[in-house]
């Protein structure tokens, strides 16, 4: 579970003000969700309502939270015997996926504003499961733990769980994005290294592959499309890659100056968000068929690519209500949302 230094008090985010400049049309806002004294909180998951989960520190512990726009950061406990809980996701209808652990003990959950939270079990003869994402019919992803290793896991609305096994030779398995047709994505261990996997209701499980001099690979998310995105590894480095029944496997490349790359999530729009990795650090990429990668820092401005305000990484993204972008990211001094207009033109960051 992880584990952050700083205490806030509930529903303590401060929105600070900002204008940077940018060369494009329309506006990018950055929401930060930061506690006054500094880092408070790790953003996981965004939706399309500007809803964000993800875990923060409490004066009880390490709580999951979902926050708001007007409302701030709701903690969402921990389940029975718990102490600390993490959020991964959140659908377009505010159901929040993810863990809640403590004394050797993990569980997936659904937390919903009507239920609360619920535990959503392990296989039989397991000990830990883990929920990483949830569409907008409830269904979630993950894994849960066997005694013959790991296994990727679709739970229904209704909590029951299926296995979805590993592909042929595989020691293990672990799911980590699923779309509204109920098919998911994430890697299973071969004796051949780790393998990217789509699972599809009807035909089951199938290798995506790795890129040309590749020898591992992970899907970490999946759009309507079937368009999936991850990180293919290779002898001396790693790339993000997008996935289609089309084309295969593309490698989408990485930041000018950069050596690494790993993609992380897709929109139904086709946009990408992820991290590029050089010896100096990390920054969060954004990805279009029309512009190709662009450091997300460069498109809020100079004035916002030094110290605490550089954004690191991006970990979720989600087409907004108003046709922006929603973009969950972490900066080296917290964690914030990134709401970015097609041609984007300038960022304002705004008090509350």
């Amino acid at each position: 579970m992880k584990q952050v230094l700083c205490s806030i008090a509930v529903g303590m985010i401060a929105l600070v003000g900002l204008v940077c400049q940018a060369k494009a049309e329309r506006a990018v806002s950055v929401i930060n969700l930061n506690s006054p004294g500094g880092p408070c909180c790790f953003a996981y998951g965004v939706n399309g309502n500007g809803q964000v989960a993800g875990f923060a520190s409490t004066a009880e512990g390490p709580r999951a939270f979902l926050w708001e726009d007007g409302k701030g950061m709701t903690p969402l406990s921990v389940l029975p015997g718990h102490a600390e809980s993490t959020a991964y996701a959140v659908n377009g209808k505010g159901q929040v996926v993810g863990v809640s652990g403590g004394s050797g003990s993990e569980r997936a959950f659904l937390w919903s504003s009507g239920q609360g939270m619920t535990d959503l079990g392990t296989l039989p003869g397991g000990t830990r499961s883990i929920a990483y994402a949830v569409n907008d019919s409830g269904q979630a992803a993950g894994f849960g733990t066997t005694p013959g290793g790991p296994r990727a896991v679709l739970w229904d609305a209704s909590g029951a769980m299926t296995d979805l096994g590993v592909l042929p030779g595989g020691k293990g398995s672990k799911a980590y994005g699923i779309n509204s047709k109920g098919q998911v994505v994430g890697f299973c261990a071969t004796s051949s290294g780790n393998r990217a996997f789509l699972w599809d209701p009807e035909g089951g499980i199938a290798d995506l592959g790795v890129l040309p001099g590749g020898t591992d690979s992970t899907a970490y998310g999946i759009n309507d499309k079937g368009q999936v995105v991850g990180v293919c590894h290779g002898k001396e480095d790693s790339r993000a890659f997008l996935w289609d029944s089309a084309g295969g496997m593309r490698d989408l490349g990485v930041l000018q100056g950069d050596t690494a790359s790993r993609a992380l999530a897709i929109t139904e729009r086709g946009q990408v968000v992820g991290v590029s990795r050089n010896a100096n650090g990390t920054r969060a990429f954004l990805w279009d068929a029309e512009k190709g990668m662009r450091d997300l820092n460069a498109l809020l401005g100079e004035a916002c690519t030094d110290g605490a305000g550089r954004i690191v990484d991006a970990r979720s993204a989600s087409d907004g209500d108003n046709g922006a972008t929603l973009i969950a990211a972490r900066r080296q001094g917290g964690s914030c949302i990134v709401e970015c207009g097609q041609d984007a033109v300038q960022l304002s960051r705004r008090d509350e």
